[in-house]
Formats: C-alpha cells, structure tokens, sequence
C-alpha cells in the first residue's frame, strides 16, 4: 500500500497484474491461453479445451492447430511452443502418477518414500540431472528413483523417455537379430531450399537459382523463427529417404511388394538425435 500510495503521488504511471495466492486452473480453461497470450487471441476468443465446442478437440491437437495456423504467429512467438509443450508434459505425468498410486502396491512404497531427508531427495534430483546409472543401497532411495523413472518413461522429452528407446532397440535385435546396415541421416535446413519453402518463404523451387535464395543470415533466421516449419521438412524429407531406401509398410510390420532400393527387410529401428540448439 505504502509503495502504491508513493507511486501514486509522483504521478506515475504503473502497470499491475493482479493474481491471487493459488495457481490458475489449466485443466479445461479456455480463457486461459488467451489471458496468458492476450496478442496471439486479440479477440479473447478461440482457446483450448472450450466445453461448448460441438465436437470435442483435445488439447495437443488444438496446440497442432495453432502451431500450423497460417500467419505463423503461434510458432513464432518465443514462448508460446514452451509453455504448451511443458504443460503437455506436466499433464502426462500426472495421467501416470495417477495410474501409479491406484497400485496396490505403491502404498507400502509410499510409506518409505515419505520417510525420506531432504538430503536424501537432493542426491536423487542430481542422479536425475546427471542422468546417473550409479545405483543406491538406500532402499527408500531406491524406490523413489523407480517409481520417478517409471513416471518419467512416458513424458516426452525426458531422460527416461530416451533410455526407453535403447530397451526396444535391444528388444528389437533380440528378435530380428544385429542390423546389417546403419545409416545416419543428417539433412541441413540451414541450406535446403526445401526448408525456406515450408518455412513460408515465397520460392520458386523448379526455376531456382543461388541468387533467388536469402542469405546466409536471414536463412538463419528463418529457419529460428519457424521452428514447426523446419520441423516439418524434417519430417518430410526423412520419410522420403526411408520410404525410398525400403518401402516398409509401419502398419502392417512388413516391407512393400519389392521393397525399396535396399530390397525387403525384416525390420528397421529409427530415432532423431537431438542437434541441442
């Protein structure tokens, strides 16, 4: 009051954002994108989850719908892909703790975990941040880490997540056997022209010349500031690759009559590596 009163006596001009002691409720709010992002929803109008909508839309859907709207404003703001994406993230875990604690056998488990130190939980966050495989004797320990990592496996993203991909990769070799080709597939988005094409940028690809593409620099920053674009000539371009180098049907397990240009497989296994920037 003494800061407001002061403020006010000086004439100032202040801008105050009022909220309350307990967070906004995410789940089925769908002011809340708009009051969170009032430019991208001029009209307050059009956010997620609107239980008067017809026909139901899911949330990772209608952030698909935003992220490929046309105008390009959503995936270009600098924060809106963050904020949905870990809210995303949030909401599996939860969907998985919640299967988890209906477990008969998480409440004994339960009672140990409650009985860890605050010191204790600190060495389990930093095994986490490290991603360490250093196993604990400490039983209560033990049992947190698990049931962390059981939760994690299913969130996009996570350290877990990844390690899952080797278990079905070791899965994978189990069954078919060792691979007898690998490939590494590494496309520039930064060069192709293809990408300043999904990015919006107006391209003549069947007449083009070194001169027609943007610089250096700008291509730099187109490929920055349209991240679902380069995303999908990513996806794009990998598809076709591995659509023409075998031709294997995901579906039903199985290669096409003929196969591609490697002929018919058993199998493949396939994962994107992430380029930290």
């Amino acid at each position: 009051t003494n800061i407001t009163d002061e403020i006010t006596n000086l004439n100032d001009n202040i801008y105050l954002v009022p909220h309350e002691q307990s967070p906004v409720n995410e789940y089925f709010n769908t002011s809340f994108l708009p009051g969170l992002y009032p430019t991208l929803f001029p009209y307050g109008l059009g956010g997620v989850e609107n239980e008067r909508r017809s026909v139901r839309v899911s949330y990772a859907k209608h952030i698909r719908y935003f992220l490929s709207y046309h105008d390009h404003r959503f995936e270009m703001n600098t924060s809106f892909i963050f904020v949905t994406f870990n809210i995303l993230q949030r909401r599996t875990a939860c969907a998985k703790s919640r299967i988890l604690v209906s477990r008969p056998f998480f409440s004994s488990q339960a009672t140990e975990i409650n009985q860890l130190t605050a010191k204790e939980v600190k060495i389990a966050l930093d095994q986490i941040e490290s991603n360490s495989s250093e196993r604990t004797l400490n039983p209560r320990l033990s049992a947190l880490l698990k049931q962390l990592k059981t939760i994690s496996g299913s969130v996009m993203g996570s350290n877990q997540s990844r390690a899952n991909y080797r278990v079905e990769l070791h899965a994978q070799i189990f069954f078919s056997g060792l691979p007898n080709i690998f490939i590494t597939i590494n496309p520039c988005d930064l060069h192709h022209p293809l990408a300043m094409k999904f990015a919006g940028v107006d391209l003549d690809i069947d007449n083009l010349t070194a001169e027609l593409m943007p610089k250096s620099h700008e291509r730099a920053a187109i490929v920055s500031n349209h991240p679902v674009g380069i995303a999908h000539f990513f996806n794009k371009l990998i598809t076709t690759v591995l659509s023409t180098l075998i031709n294997y049907n995901i579906n039903k397990h199985e290669s096409y009559p003929g196969g591609g240009i490697l002929g018919e497989i058993e199998a493949y296994y396939g994962t994107v590596e992430e380029s930290g920037r």
